[in-house]
Protein backbone atom coordinates (compact mmCIF):
# COMPACT_ATOMS: atom_id res chain seq x y z
CA UNK A 1 0.00 0.00 0.00
CA UNK A 2 1.19 3.61 -1.09
CA UNK A 3 2.01 6.51 1.66
CA UNK A 4 2.24 8.96 -0.69
CA UNK A 5 -1.27 10.03 -2.40
CA UNK A 6 -2.43 12.52 -4.72
CA UNK A 7 -4.84 15.15 -3.17
CA UNK A 8 -7.34 17.31 -4.94
CA UNK A 9 -8.30 20.52 -3.11
CA UNK A 10 -12.04 21.30 -2.36
CA UNK A 11 -13.05 25.18 -3.88
CA UNK A 12 -15.08 27.80 -2.15
CA UNK A 13 -16.26 30.70 -4.53
CA UNK A 14 -17.22 33.93 -2.75
CA UNK A 15 -17.86 36.98 -3.40
CA UNK A 16 -14.98 38.81 -1.69
CA UNK A 17 -12.88 36.03 -3.37
CA UNK A 18 -10.21 36.70 -6.63
CA UNK A 19 -9.15 35.07 -9.60
CA UNK A 20 -5.57 35.25 -8.61
CA UNK A 21 -5.60 31.73 -7.40
CA UNK A 22 -6.52 30.36 -11.02
CA UNK A 23 -3.66 32.23 -12.43
CA UNK A 24 -1.28 30.97 -9.24
CA UNK A 25 -2.12 27.50 -9.35
CA UNK A 26 -2.92 26.75 -13.06
CA UNK A 27 -6.88 26.17 -12.00
CA UNK A 28 -9.80 26.28 -14.55
CA UNK A 29 -11.88 29.52 -14.36
CA UNK A 30 -15.38 27.95 -13.16
CA UNK A 31 -18.22 30.42 -14.69
CA UNK A 32 -16.05 33.46 -13.90
CA UNK A 33 -16.34 33.07 -10.40
CA UNK A 34 -14.24 34.65 -7.76
CA UNK A 35 -12.38 31.52 -6.15
CA UNK A 36 -11.73 32.39 -2.56
CA UNK A 37 -10.38 29.25 -0.85
CA UNK A 38 -8.96 26.05 -1.63
CA UNK A 39 -9.47 23.23 1.36
CA UNK A 40 -6.99 20.75 1.68
CA UNK A 41 -8.20 18.17 4.21
CA UNK A 42 -11.23 16.00 5.75
CA UNK A 43 -13.79 18.16 7.24
CA UNK A 44 -17.16 16.93 5.84
CA UNK A 45 -18.47 20.30 4.72
CA UNK A 46 -15.96 20.67 1.54
CA UNK A 47 -13.53 17.22 2.16
CA UNK A 48 -10.54 17.04 -0.21
CA UNK A 49 -10.27 13.56 -2.65
CA UNK A 50 -7.42 11.58 -2.55
CA UNK A 51 -6.77 8.96 -5.52
CA UNK A 52 -6.48 5.41 -4.12
CA UNK A 53 -3.57 3.05 -5.36
CA UNK A 54 -6.24 1.60 -7.94
CA UNK A 55 -6.28 5.03 -9.28
CA UNK A 56 -9.97 5.48 -7.86
CA UNK A 57 -10.69 8.82 -5.95
CA UNK A 58 -12.23 8.84 -2.28
CA UNK A 59 -12.95 12.06 -0.24
CA UNK A 60 -10.27 12.48 2.94
CA UNK A 61 -12.88 12.22 5.53
CA UNK A 62 -14.01 8.58 4.42
CA UNK A 63 -10.42 7.16 3.37
CA UNK A 64 -9.26 8.68 7.46
CA UNK A 65 -12.47 7.67 8.87
CA UNK A 66 -10.52 5.40 11.58
CA UNK A 67 -8.40 8.22 12.31
CA UNK A 68 -9.45 11.72 11.12
CA UNK A 69 -6.68 14.88 10.44
CA UNK A 70 -6.52 17.08 13.49
CA UNK A 71 -6.08 20.14 10.55
CA UNK A 72 -7.65 21.86 7.77
CA UNK A 73 -4.94 23.41 5.44
CA UNK A 74 -6.49 26.27 3.43
CA UNK A 75 -5.27 28.61 0.84
CA UNK A 76 -7.24 31.64 0.13
CA UNK A 77 -7.47 35.00 -1.35
CA UNK A 78 -9.59 38.12 -0.84
CA UNK A 79 -10.09 41.22 -3.08
CA UNK A 80 -12.56 42.68 -0.37
CA UNK A 81 -13.15 42.52 3.40
CA UNK A 82 -13.62 38.95 4.91
CA UNK A 83 -16.13 39.64 8.38
CA UNK A 84 -15.44 40.34 11.33
CA UNK A 85 -15.06 36.83 13.38
CA UNK A 86 -14.22 35.15 16.63
CA UNK A 87 -13.83 31.07 16.65
CA UNK A 88 -14.57 28.88 19.70
CA UNK A 89 -12.26 27.02 21.88
CA UNK A 90 -12.56 23.55 22.34
CA UNK A 91 -15.16 23.26 25.31
CA UNK A 92 -17.09 26.10 23.60
CA UNK A 93 -17.77 23.73 20.70
CA UNK A 94 -18.34 21.03 22.05
CA UNK A 95 -21.16 22.27 24.36
CA UNK A 96 -22.25 24.56 21.59
CA UNK A 97 -22.43 21.67 19.00
CA UNK A 98 -24.50 19.48 21.24
CA UNK A 99 -26.76 22.18 22.41
CA UNK A 100 -27.66 23.14 19.13
CA UNK A 101 -27.97 19.51 17.77
CA UNK A 102 -30.60 18.92 20.53
CA UNK A 103 -32.42 22.60 19.72
CA UNK A 104 -32.37 20.46 16.69
CA UNK A 105 -31.31 23.53 14.33
CA UNK A 106 -30.19 22.28 11.16
CA UNK A 107 -26.27 22.04 10.47
CA UNK A 108 -26.76 23.91 7.33
CA UNK A 109 -29.26 26.82 9.09
CA UNK A 110 -28.31 30.54 8.44
CA UNK A 111 -28.63 30.86 12.43
CA UNK A 112 -26.76 27.80 13.24
CA UNK A 113 -23.34 28.31 15.12
CA UNK A 114 -21.13 25.26 15.37
CA UNK A 115 -21.22 23.03 12.56
CA UNK A 116 -18.88 21.11 14.32
CA UNK A 117 -17.64 20.34 18.07
CA UNK A 118 -13.96 21.29 17.19
CA UNK A 119 -11.90 24.54 18.16
CA UNK A 120 -10.95 26.31 15.50
CA UNK A 121 -7.36 28.27 16.69
CA UNK A 122 -5.65 29.54 13.96
CA UNK A 123 -2.69 30.58 12.14
CA UNK A 124 -1.74 31.82 8.90
CA UNK A 125 0.74 32.65 6.38
CA UNK A 126 1.06 35.40 3.57
CA UNK A 127 1.81 34.31 -0.01
CA UNK A 128 1.48 38.39 -0.71
CA UNK A 129 1.36 41.46 1.03
CA UNK A 130 -1.66 40.10 3.94
CA UNK A 131 -3.73 42.88 5.85
CA UNK A 132 -5.46 41.76 8.66
CA UNK A 133 -7.19 43.47 11.72
CA UNK A 134 -6.73 41.09 14.79
CA UNK A 135 -7.08 42.02 18.64
CA UNK A 136 -8.34 45.03 20.48
CA UNK A 137 -6.08 48.03 20.88
CA UNK A 138 -5.66 49.32 24.19
CA UNK A 139 -8.78 51.30 25.95
CA UNK A 140 -7.23 54.68 25.81
CA UNK A 141 -6.07 54.30 22.14
CA UNK A 142 -9.77 53.16 21.56
CA UNK A 143 -11.18 55.84 23.45
CA UNK A 144 -9.17 58.54 21.37
CA UNK A 145 -10.04 57.25 18.31
CA UNK A 146 -13.67 57.29 18.81
CA UNK A 147 -13.71 60.11 20.44
CA UNK A 148 -12.71 62.04 17.26
CA UNK A 149 -16.00 60.89 15.63
CA UNK A 150 -17.64 63.53 18.43
CA UNK A 151 -20.66 61.41 18.03
CA UNK A 152 -23.20 62.13 21.25
CA UNK A 153 -24.16 58.31 20.98
CA UNK A 154 -20.76 57.35 21.39
CA UNK A 155 -19.76 59.24 23.43
CA UNK A 156 -22.58 58.06 26.04
CA UNK A 157 -20.71 54.02 25.54
CA UNK A 158 -17.21 55.70 26.03
CA UNK A 159 -17.76 58.13 29.10
CA UNK A 160 -19.57 54.92 30.89
CA UNK A 161 -18.08 53.79 34.50
CA UNK A 162 -18.37 50.00 32.71
CA UNK A 163 -16.50 50.57 29.88
CA UNK A 164 -14.48 48.20 28.96
CA UNK A 165 -13.38 46.03 25.50
CA UNK A 166 -16.94 43.62 25.75
CA UNK A 167 -19.21 46.84 26.79
CA UNK A 168 -18.01 48.33 23.41
CA UNK A 169 -18.72 46.01 20.89
CA UNK A 170 -21.73 45.08 22.96
CA UNK A 171 -23.20 48.42 22.83
CA UNK A 172 -21.91 48.79 19.52
CA UNK A 173 -23.80 46.14 18.13
CA UNK A 174 -27.27 47.28 20.13
CA UNK A 175 -27.27 50.64 18.43
CA UNK A 176 -30.25 51.41 16.59
CA UNK A 177 -29.57 51.30 12.74
CA UNK A 178 -30.22 54.95 13.04
CA UNK A 179 -27.65 55.61 15.27
CA UNK A 180 -25.37 53.66 13.20
CA UNK A 181 -25.50 55.69 9.83
CA UNK A 182 -25.10 59.20 11.66
CA UNK A 183 -21.72 57.79 13.53
CA UNK A 184 -20.63 55.73 10.08
CA UNK A 185 -21.29 59.07 8.25
CA UNK A 186 -19.22 61.07 11.06
CA UNK A 187 -16.67 58.72 10.69
CA UNK A 188 -16.46 59.26 6.93
CA UNK A 189 -16.06 62.44 7.01
CA UNK A 190 -13.08 62.10 9.53
CA UNK A 191 -11.84 59.73 7.31
CA UNK A 192 -11.78 60.37 3.58
CA UNK A 193 -8.69 61.94 2.61
CA UNK A 194 -6.84 60.84 5.80
CA UNK A 195 -3.45 59.91 5.78
CA UNK A 196 -3.32 57.32 8.36
CA UNK A 197 -4.01 53.59 8.05
CA UNK A 198 -7.02 53.13 10.58
CA UNK A 199 -9.11 55.67 8.77
CA UNK A 200 -8.03 54.35 5.33
CA UNK A 201 -8.95 51.28 6.46
CA UNK A 202 -12.54 52.07 7.82
CA UNK A 203 -12.73 54.20 4.72
CA UNK A 204 -12.39 51.16 2.36
CA UNK A 205 -14.24 48.89 4.83
CA UNK A 206 -17.37 51.40 4.71
CA UNK A 207 -17.39 51.16 0.69
CA UNK A 208 -18.32 47.68 1.07
CA UNK A 209 -20.29 47.60 3.65
CA UNK A 210 -22.04 50.84 4.52
CA UNK A 211 -24.57 50.44 6.78
CA UNK A 212 -21.98 48.06 8.89
CA UNK A 213 -21.49 48.99 12.44
CA UNK A 214 -18.36 47.05 11.92
CA UNK A 215 -16.82 49.70 10.07
CA UNK A 216 -15.77 51.24 12.79
CA UNK A 217 -12.76 48.16 13.80
CA UNK A 218 -9.77 49.99 12.65
CA UNK A 219 -10.42 52.45 15.22
CA UNK A 220 -10.59 49.74 18.11
CA UNK A 221 -8.62 46.76 16.43
CA UNK A 222 -5.13 46.12 15.25
CA UNK A 223 -4.31 46.93 11.75
CA UNK A 224 -1.56 44.62 10.29
CA UNK A 225 -0.05 43.88 6.84
CA UNK A 226 2.02 40.56 7.28
CA UNK A 227 4.40 40.20 4.10
CA UNK A 228 4.94 37.57 2.04
CA UNK A 229 6.59 34.17 4.16
CA UNK A 230 5.38 35.75 7.65
CA UNK A 231 3.50 33.96 9.94
CA UNK A 232 1.28 34.16 12.72
CA UNK A 233 -0.76 32.33 15.09
CA UNK A 234 -4.56 33.44 16.34
CA UNK A 235 -5.58 31.61 19.31
CA UNK A 236 -9.31 30.43 19.58
CA UNK A 237 -11.39 33.66 21.04
CA UNK A 238 -9.14 36.39 19.21
CA UNK A 239 -11.63 38.63 16.87
CA UNK A 240 -9.97 38.84 13.73
CA UNK A 241 -11.07 40.11 9.98
CA UNK A 242 -8.64 39.55 6.59
CA UNK A 243 -9.49 42.42 4.67
CA UNK A 244 -7.19 42.19 1.50
CA UNK A 245 -4.29 39.38 -0.20
CA UNK A 246 -3.46 35.55 -0.32
CA UNK A 247 -2.51 33.64 2.48
CA UNK A 248 -1.93 29.78 3.72
CA UNK A 249 -4.23 29.14 6.55
CA UNK A 250 -3.85 25.86 9.16
CA UNK A 251 -6.24 25.71 11.85
CA UNK A 252 -8.35 22.85 14.08
CA UNK A 253 -10.46 20.63 11.79
CA UNK A 254 -13.01 22.93 12.05
CA UNK A 255 -15.57 25.44 10.32
CA UNK A 256 -17.06 27.17 13.89
CA UNK A 257 -17.46 31.04 12.82
CA UNK A 258 -19.33 33.66 15.37
CA UNK A 259 -19.52 36.68 13.47
CA UNK A 260 -18.96 40.47 15.00
CA UNK A 261 -19.88 42.70 11.62
CA UNK A 262 -18.69 43.35 8.29
CA UNK A 263 -21.62 40.75 6.79
CA UNK A 264 -25.24 40.49 6.11
CA UNK A 265 -25.13 37.01 7.88
CA UNK A 266 -26.82 36.37 10.95
CA UNK A 267 -24.86 37.24 13.98
CA UNK A 268 -25.42 35.85 18.16
CA UNK A 269 -24.37 38.83 19.95
CA UNK A 270 -24.57 36.95 22.86
CA UNK A 271 -22.54 33.69 22.20
CA UNK A 272 -19.73 36.22 20.42
CA UNK A 273 -19.59 37.81 23.95
CA UNK A 274 -19.15 34.46 25.50
CA UNK A 275 -16.79 33.28 23.23
CA UNK A 276 -14.37 36.49 22.40
CA UNK A 277 -11.63 37.40 24.74
CA UNK A 278 -12.02 41.41 25.39
CA UNK A 279 -8.02 41.85 26.27
CA UNK A 280 -5.61 44.18 24.02
CA UNK A 281 -4.19 41.97 21.96
CA UNK A 282 -1.38 41.94 19.04
CA UNK A 283 -0.54 38.40 18.34
CA UNK A 284 3.48 38.10 17.80
CA UNK A 285 4.59 37.22 14.54
CA UNK A 286 5.85 33.20 14.49
CA UNK A 287 9.69 32.66 14.27
CA UNK A 288 11.07 29.51 11.96
CA UNK A 289 13.17 27.09 13.30
CA UNK A 290 14.53 25.18 11.33
CA UNK A 291 14.81 21.20 11.33
CA UNK A 292 16.88 19.68 8.77
CA UNK A 293 16.01 21.01 5.42
CA UNK A 294 12.69 22.56 6.30
CA UNK A 295 11.68 25.70 8.61
CA UNK A 296 9.37 25.01 10.94
CA UNK A 297 5.93 27.20 12.39
CA UNK A 298 4.56 25.85 15.32
CA UNK A 299 2.52 27.59 18.01
CA UNK A 300 2.88 26.31 21.44
CA UNK A 301 -0.31 25.83 21.96
CA UNK A 302 -1.26 23.47 19.12
CA UNK A 303 -1.11 19.73 17.67
CA UNK A 304 -0.23 21.02 14.24
CA UNK A 305 2.35 23.59 12.35
CA UNK A 306 3.85 24.37 8.98
CA UNK A 307 6.64 22.96 7.04
CA UNK A 308 8.39 25.36 4.71
CA UNK A 309 11.02 23.81 2.05
CA UNK A 310 13.03 25.86 -0.47
CA UNK A 311 13.17 23.28 -2.67
CA UNK A 312 16.58 23.24 -4.96
CA UNK A 313 18.01 21.25 -8.33
CA UNK A 314 19.95 20.00 -5.53
CA UNK A 315 18.54 16.27 -4.16
CA UNK A 316 17.71 16.57 -0.59
CA UNK A 317 16.26 14.11 2.15
CA UNK A 318 12.77 15.16 3.92
CA UNK A 319 12.32 13.36 6.96
CA UNK A 320 8.31 13.13 7.78
CA UNK A 321 7.48 11.86 11.29
CA UNK A 322 3.65 12.49 11.14
CA UNK A 323 0.71 12.35 8.53
CA UNK A 324 0.84 15.16 6.45
CA UNK A 325 -0.40 17.28 3.43
CA UNK A 326 2.20 18.69 1.01
CA UNK A 327 1.16 21.67 -1.04
CA UNK A 328 3.52 23.41 -4.16
CA UNK A 329 3.06 26.83 -3.35
CA UNK A 330 5.15 27.87 -6.44
CA UNK A 331 7.61 26.20 -8.82
CA UNK A 332 7.97 22.95 -9.90
CA UNK A 333 9.40 19.85 -7.56
CA UNK A 334 10.07 16.59 -8.19
CA UNK A 335 8.96 14.45 -4.91
CA UNK A 336 10.41 11.00 -4.85
CA UNK A 337 8.77 10.00 -7.99
CA UNK A 338 6.00 12.21 -8.52
CA UNK A 339 6.26 15.74 -10.50
CA UNK A 340 4.00 18.65 -8.57
CA UNK A 341 3.67 22.08 -10.14
CA UNK A 342 2.10 25.10 -8.40
CA UNK A 343 -1.11 24.58 -6.49
CA UNK A 344 -0.87 20.60 -6.64
CA UNK A 345 -1.11 18.45 -3.31
CA UNK A 346 -0.05 15.00 -1.66
CA UNK A 347 -1.06 13.07 1.85
CA UNK A 348 1.77 11.31 2.95
CA UNK A 349 2.36 8.99 6.13
CA UNK A 350 5.64 9.13 8.27
CA UNK A 351 9.09 8.27 6.21
CA UNK A 352 11.73 9.78 4.53
CA UNK A 353 11.76 10.78 1.33
CA UNK A 354 13.68 12.70 -1.42
CA UNK A 355 12.56 16.40 -3.33
CA UNK A 356 14.16 18.25 -6.05
CA UNK A 357 13.72 20.86 -8.02
CA UNK A 358 12.84 24.79 -7.70
CA UNK A 359 10.06 26.06 -5.85
CA UNK A 360 8.26 26.27 -2.31
CA UNK A 361 6.99 23.38 -0.56
CA UNK A 362 4.71 23.79 2.45
CA UNK A 363 3.65 20.82 4.32
CA UNK A 364 0.88 20.71 7.12
CA UNK A 365 1.42 18.40 9.55
CA UNK A 366 0.23 17.44 13.31
CA UNK A 367 2.27 17.49 15.41
CA UNK A 368 1.04 15.75 19.03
Amino acid sequence: MSSVYNVEAGQRHYQWGSHLLYGLFGLPIKDDKPLAELWLGGHPSLPSRVQLDDSSWQTLDKFLEQKPLNFLFKVLSASQPLSLQVHPNHTQAKEGFERENTQQIPLDAPHRNYRDAYAKPEMVMALSPFKIMVGFKKLEDIVDNLGLIQSERLNVILESEAFNHQTLLFSLLQLAQEDKQQIIAQALSIGIGHNDLMWQQLVELAHYYPSDIGVLAPLYMNCLTLEPGEAMYLPAGTIHAYTKGTCIELMGCSDNVLRAGLTPKYIDTAELMACTQFTSFIPEKLTPMPVESEQILQPTETDFGLALCQVTEHEQSLTVTSRSILLVAKGRIQFNDTVLLAGQSLFIESGTYQVSGDGLLVRAFESK
